[in-house]
Parts: C-alpha cells; sequence; structure tokens
C-alpha cells in the first residue's frame, strides 16, 4: 500500500490570538509580504503595499479571508 502524507500549515487565523490593533514585528522584511510575531506567534502577514524593514513595529489593522493586514507604526 502507497502512504503519502503531506503536512503544511495554511494560515488559518485564531480569532482570540490575534485581534486588530495588537502589534507585532516583521521577523524579515514585508514586501508586502511575509512573517511577523504578534503576541509570541508566528504569522504571515501584508502590508497595503508597504515595503518595510525586519523589526519595524506593526499594528494589525484588519483580518480579511484568514489575511492578517498589518501597517507601521509611526514613531
Amino acid at each position: 500500500s502507497l502512504n503519502n502524507s503531506i503536512s503544511g500549515k495554511v494560515n488559518v487565523i485564531d480569532e482570540q490570538a490575534v485581534k486588530v490593533g495588537d502589534n507585532g514585528v516583521p521577523v524579515g522584511r514585508l514586501a508586502p509580504m511575509g512573517k511577523a510575531e504578534i503576541n509570541g506567534n508566528y504569522y504571515e502577514v501584508k502590508t497595503q503595499g508597504d515595503f518595510l524593514d525586519q523589526n519595524t513595529p506593526v499594528e494589525v489593522i484588519k483580518i480579511e479571508f484568514n489575511t492578517i493586514y498589518v501597517k507601521p507604526i509611526k514613531p
């Protein structure tokens, strides 16, 4: 018998773990998508077209269709 398994993660957002208004930091460049750490967890996030460097503080502005949208926090 042939056994194949595919293991992967879909970016399913636990809306108790991530909420609009939460802050995080990209763990790599957002161009305009990438990974960010938010509340101790890592998520694929998207900006509204901004290119942001690693460790630029961001705020969650929208969660839609399992996509987390962020914007830079102005100092």
